[in-house]
């Protein structure tokens, strides 16, 4: 493992709620970056990452300008651009920028004031704010020029600024705002994008205020898109073309047809000697876009790259040899002007971590993006292999599947399974499948294709077989697999929303499910595969009525609906061992609903608020619920509701997959700004040993109210099970099954005259638990006194809370402990407590964890 990876373990502190260093501080990444606090190490790189368009390059070509448009707040970033190594971060909010010569200062936009910011770069503060929009530096950086962008009484002006002092040199009247504005290098010059009824361009002398050229009235579909750096040349695009002008003479100097109609384009940039010019525009596939370059002379543009998916403007450095395109995933990739090679190679994702899995291997994690899947020791942080998604004439990923094995298909329409480290092939699928319509289960078992003769052939992934085999009828737009494998979903267009069709694996027909809703696709839903639990057995379907209609799959029966769920849902989630499920509102902020699928109970105390993310996952032993919002991951205490900690941050983007190692200690997190980074739920690593005194400690925090510190002393024991498994078994006691004169004693008791038997009386219900409570019920409708009647009450309420406390969720949470440790001692202990008196929550939480890790 590289000495770069600084080891990272604990918690700030409990009020906080997230992890941080022991050694004082974040590590640092195999090239040197710092991690987040938590983080043990990152797979990629966050050179040139988490950034966005516009870009601007300084005037020496060292430094690069950029705006974070990813984050709620569009922050600058600077970049050193030999290295793409983040110089600073500068927290305002911008819309647009223009840096200083010497790029000591850095003027912000933005729309949300309409104001202009000069921000000095090394201390991060603002100098002074001015009037007006868009802001941009002289060529010498003497001066700054702004535009007021709508009219406000007739009082528009075009500021022209002295950079030195903050105060104005000229102001020249409008009459109508400037929506679009650009300014020669030399200070002389700019145009105006005035609008009336259609966009109307002004050319203006900055130093008399005198219009250089008669006004311009454009067509519909065409805008202002650029000034030339000398003030000559005038850019024009529109939805078919995109063209230049003599600003003399008015006369066009170039036209260049564009190859497809779409979005105009208003992001042409001009090369520093205005030879160049360059801009990104839709290809025929819509969502794919390609960065153009053409020179003033040339007949026709030229592609510059590969496409992206982000329709921004690129930026060319000051020598006009390279161009900075931002990409998908808030890329910055730097690419030779003639070539279009990329100059800059970072290992890293190149668009935003959709898909992780792990490797049996313990070592290996392949994760992937749109374009990409990779394959990494995650120790360490190396990469390991790349897998291409899209290349003509090679093999191509469709899919990363459980187990850290990779999913492809040839040229010649075979479809491979390879071990993801390695490369090796491990199997062959039969027949030949021509399209990249694919389907594998989250278990990694079983995988569906469409084939060139257009049927669905869903595969077993150990031996390549084809276990069913289907007539879809048209073409599937969309394939999804449960869990398990035991269902396949399929999309077929039928109008706007495309209907969704099922079939059970095992009998290659539909199910069988009487009052079951047709179901229909929509492209903000999450996949349907999700509708089943893991298991195979539970199908739930969200529906407007505030319901989820449930089905057994086994028997093919409705069940009573689960009640209590939002009006409008965004999906189901459910627990690994199919225990739970979980259902997030549409909105955002909406909090989750949380059943008890067997029984059909709605947890009402467990309701956490996941905020903006849709990543929604439990860990193996179903105590643990992670959320994401936006960069920061939550993890929920299932038993009480309460944060055990947070994890940040992916550079302020959305969090776009998760993954757990199998034992639960490490999490991996792959975001939209191409990092994945590996957190240590445990907080115990370069730990030294442990004594008894600390061991007493953790055990006493068990009980308390601090959840994190709770979270953190769950760990610390099941890491040390020699000092912790005799501690577990001299406190930890089975329910006492409780007979039924001893309970009519006990209640009696509680109406004893002297305090001590009343309080023993209350505290041995509460040891009996839950078994008690009909017996405590029935005694509450006899009873006829005010006093009798709340001492009965408040052992019930102590018995029946949802959210247990004290001494019960010290045991609850020991019996997490013993899971993690997972030895024959510590199932030994299990199994005690599994024979307790039935009923009561300890014993049923200790049968659970016996079944859900069968000795080995």
């Amino acid at each position: 493992m590289s000495t770069r990876l600084l080891l990272v373990v604990g918690f700030v502190t409990a009020g906080m709620g997230s992890f941080a260093s022991a050694q004082g501080g974040p590590g640092t990444d195999r090239q040197g970056d710092a991690l987040p606090e938590g983080a043990f190490a990152r797979l990629g790189t966050v050179r040139f990452r988490g950034a966005g368009a516009p870009l601007v390059f300084s005037q020496d070509g060292k430094v690069l300008a950029s705006v974070a448009t990813g984050s709620e707040r569009a922050n600058v970033i600077l970049w050193e651009v030999a290295t793409g190594k983040r110089l600073r971060r500068l927290s305002t909010d911008a819309t647009t920028l223009s840096l200083s010569p010497d790029a000591k200062r850095v003027i912000v936009s933005s729309h949300l004031d309409f104001q202009t910011s000069v921000i000095d770069v090394s201390t991060g503060r603002t100098v002074y704010k001015l009037p007006g929009y868009r802001g941009t530096f002289s060529g010498d950086g003497k001066l700054v020029f702004s535009a007021d962008p709508y009219p406000d009484l007739n009082t528009s002006q075009v500021h022209v600024w002295d950079v030195a002092t903050g105060k104005a040199r000229a102001t020249w009247p409008l009459k109508r705002g400037a929506e679009r504005f650009c300014v020669s290098s030399d200070g002389r010059t700019c145009a105006l994008g005035c609008y009336d009824n259609q966009e109307v361009v002004r050319i203006l002398d900055l130093l008399t205020g005198k219009e250089k050229a008669p006004a311009r009235k454009l067509r519909d579909s065409e805008h202002l898109a650029g000034l030339s750096p000398d003030g000559k040349t005038l850019a024009i695009t529109g939805r078919k073309d995109v063209s230049l002008w003599d600003v003399a003479t008015g006369k066009e100097i170039r036209r260049w047809k564009r190859r497809f109609d779409g979005d105009l384009v208003s992001n042409l940039v001009f090369a520093a000697d205005g030879k160049r010019v360059a801009w990104s525009d839709h290809d025929k596939d819509w969502g794919s876009v390609h960065a153009w370059v053409a020179g003033v002379g040339d007949a026709r543009p030229h592609a510059v790259g590969e496409t992206s998916s982000v329709f921004e403007a690129p930026a060319f450095s000051p020598d006009g040899k390279m161009l900075a395109v931002p990409t998908a995933g808030h890329v910055i990739v730097l690419r030779d002007v003639v070539t279009g090679k990329d100059l800059r190679p970072f290992e890293a994702h190149t668009s935003w971590v959709d898909d992780l899995a792990l490797a049996a291997d313990g070592r290996t994690l392949v994760s992937g993006d749109r374009f990409e899947v990779l394959a990494w020791d995650w120790p360490s942080g190396r990469l390991l292999r790349r897998y291409p998604t899209e290349r003509p004439g090679a093999e191509s990923a469709l899919r990363v599947v459980a187990g850290g094995r990779v999913l492809c298909r040839g040229t010649d329409g075979l479809v491979r399974v390879r071990d993801g480290r390695t490369g090796r092939e491990t199997l062959r699928l039969e027949g030949k499948h021509g399209s990249a319509v694919v389907a594998v289960s989250a278990d990694g078992s079983t995988a569906a294709l469409v084939g060139e003769d257009r049927r669905l052939r869903v595969f077993d992934l150990g031996t390549g077989k084809v276990r069913c085999s289907l007539e879809a009828g048209q073409k599937p737009r969309r394939l999804s697999l449960s869990p398990g494998g035991h269902i396949l979903f399929w999309c077929v267009d039928e109008g706007e929303q495309p209907r969704v069709f099922m079939a059970d694996m095992r009998t290659g027909r539909p199910p069988h499910l009487p009052g079951l809703p047709a179901l229909s696709w929509r492209r903000d839903n999450l996949p349907p595969g999700r509708l089943v639990s893991p298991d195979g057995r539970w199908l739930v379907v969200p529906t407007s009525q505030r319901r989820l209609p449930r089905w057994d799959l086994r028997t093919g029966k409705e069940l009573e609906p689960l009640l209590g769920g939002h009006s409008e849902s965004y999906g189901v989630f459910y627990s690994p061992d199919s225990r739970f499920v979980v259902q997030r509102g549409f909105s955002q902020r909406s909090h989750l609903r949380v059943w008890e699928i067997a029984t059909g109970r709605l947890l009402d105390y467990l309701a956490p608020e996941p905020a903006s993310g849709d990543r929604i996952m439990f860990s193996a032993d179903g105590r643990t619920l992670f959320t994401t919002d936006y960069a920061t991951i939550h993890l929920w205490e299932v038993a009480t509701n309460r944060e055990r900690g947070r994890l940040e941050e992916h550079l302020g983007y959305e969090i776009s997959s998760l993954a757990l190692t199998s034992d639960g200690r490490t999490l991996f997190s792959g975001g939209d700004d191409t990092q994945v980074l590996a957190w240590d739920l445990t907080g115990r690593r370069g730990a030294e040993r442990t004594t008894a005194e600390q061991v007493r400690a953790w055990w006493d925090a068990l009980a308390g109210a601090n959840v994190p510190a709770a979270y953190r002393a769950v760990w610390a024991l099941a890491s040390d099970p020699e000092h912790t498994l005799p501690l577990l078994r001299r406190q930890l006691h089975p329910v006492p099954t409780a007979k039924p004169d001893r309970v009519a004693r006990l209640i009696a008791d509680l109406d004893h005259e002297r305090f001590a038997v009343r309080r023993r009386a209350a505290e041995e219900l509460e040891e009996f638990g839950e078994p008690v409570a009909p017996a405590l019920r029935k005694a509450l409708g006899r009873a006829t006194g005010l006093e009798s009647r709340r001492r009965i009450e408040q052992v019930l309420d102590e018995i029946e809370r949802p959210v247990p406390s004290g001494r019960r969720l010290q045991a609850l949470r020991a019996v997490e402990v013993l899971e993690r440790i997972g030895t024959p001692a510590a199932r030994e202990v299990l199994r005690a407590l599994a024979a307790g008196a039935a009923g009561a929550r300890l014993t049923s939480e200790a049968r659970i964890s016996l079944e859900r890790r069968p000795a080995e």
